[in-house]
C-alpha cells in the first residue's frame, strides 16, 4: 500500500514551524528540517526495526508527498560484523567441542569443514532477513507519522 500524500494549503515555511513546534514538544520525535536546495522538505528519521528509517517529504503544489528509506549506517556495520566473526566462530565453537569430548578427536578436528560453509550460507539470509522485517516495519511506521504530520497540519 503507497504512503497517502497529504493535501497542505500552507506554505514551506508554515508546514516547517508547525512540524517544528510539534516536535519541541515530544508529538513528531525525529523531525529534521533539511535545506530546499534538495527538493526535500524535512525528514523523520529513526524510527523502524531491526534498521532504522528515513520518512521523507516533498511540497509539490499543495500536496506533501512522502518516500521512506533505510538508513546505510546500521546495515553496513552489521554487514562486516557477520563477516568479521565466521572464522573467530570456527574457534569458538572447536573449543566448545574439544572441551566437551577431550577423547575423541575426531568430533572437533575438522570443524571448520561444516562450520564455514553454514555460517557463509546463512550471512547472506541475516541480512535480507533484517532488511525485509525492516522495511514492513518502516513502511508501516510512515504510515503512521504520515497520520501525525497530517494531523498537525490542520
Amino acid at each position: 500500500m503507497p504512503l497517502p500524500e497529504v493535501p497542505t494549503p500552507l506554505d514551506a515555511g508554515e508546514i516547517a514551524r508547525r512540524l517544528d513546534l510539534a516536535a519541541r514538544r515530544g508529538r513528531l520525535p525525529g523531525y529534521v528540517a533539511v535545506e530546499a536546495a534538495s527538493g526535500t522538505l524535512f525528514e523523520v528519521r529513526d524510527f523502524g526495526a531491526p534498521f532504522e528509517g528515513v520518512l521523507r517529504a516533498r511540497l509539490e503544489g499543495g500536496v506533501l508527498r512522502f518516500s521512506t528509506a533505510v538508513q546505510p549506517r546500521v546495515p553496513a556495520i552489521m554487514a562486516v560484523i557477520l563477516l568479521l566473526t565466521i572464522w573467530p566462530g570456527v574457534w569458538f565453537t572447536e573449543s566448545a567441542l574439544a572441551s566437551f569430548f577431550p577423547s575423541m578427536p575426531y568430533m572437533w578436528q575438522w570443524t571448520w569443514w561444516w562450520y564455514l560453509p553454514l555460517a557463509i550460507i546463512s550471512a547472506p539470509w541475516v541480512m535480507w532477513s533484517a532488511m525485509k522485517k525492516s522495511r514492513a516495519s518502516i513502511h508501516a511506521g510512515a504510515h503512521e507519522l504520515v497520520g501525525k504530520i497530517a494531523a498537525e497540519l490542520r
